[in-house]
């Protein structure tokens, strides 16, 4: 009998070390078919209302890449979304683009990348583990995060035809009553 107990416990490590070999094996498969993103970059880089900004992101290897969508936000002074998402294009091996346009006249705006993958799951370009090496990185909401662009102010420009402050209008009065003392001596002399 203790012959065949060595056996049992035999078969029973054989089977372990066959189903850890098949665990690590799938496991390789699945990090090597990861992507990584090698860079988030906008232009312009100075913006206001009615600009179109590109946004565009390269990938070590994009063949695993489905789609991918912009998410385009206000996210200061009140963070409000955009919808629907913008879908962006490859026109180039491992590099994507999509262009949307601001609506706002000032504040924070930014934006987050939805990476479809091929196998059916998605990724959240910036998330919390990775911002990408970017400092730009904005957290409106809990565990919520978007690359931001600062919008310039644009100097609003006056619609009224003229605008005079309190000096103007001292120099006007003085200038209108010493033509009228001239005017006056004139007729004096004549």
């Amino acid at each position: 009998m203790k012959k065949y107990q060595h056996t049992k416990w035999i078969a029973i490590l054989a089977i372990t070390i066959i189903a850890a070999l098949f665990l690590t094996s799938s496991s390789l498969k699945v990090t090597s078919a990861e992507i990584a993103v090698e860079s988030v970059s906008h232009s312009p880089t100075e913006i206001s209302k009615d600009t179109e900004v590109t946004v565009e992101i390269t990938f070590n290897d994009d063949a695993n890449v489905s789609g991918i969508q912009i998410q385009y936000c206000a996210l200061v002074p009140d963070f409000v979304c955009h919808f629907p998402k913008i879908a962006m294009t490859s026109e180039t091996v491992n590099v994507w683009n999509g262009t949307f346009t601001v609506v706002e006249e000032t504040g924070l705006i930014g934006y987050e990348l939805f990476i479809s993958l091929t196998n059916g799951s998605t990724l959240v370009a910036p998330d919390s583990i990775d911002y990408l090496g970017y400092n730009n990185i904005f957290e409106p909401s809990a565990d919520i995060f978007y690359f931001s662009i600062n919008m310039t102010e644009d100097t609003p420009t006056n619609s009224a035809p003229l605008s005079f402050g309190l000096g103007e209008i001292t120099i006007t009065f003085s200038v209108i009553i010493f033509a009228r003392s001239l005017i006056t001596k004139r007729r004096k002399n004549v």
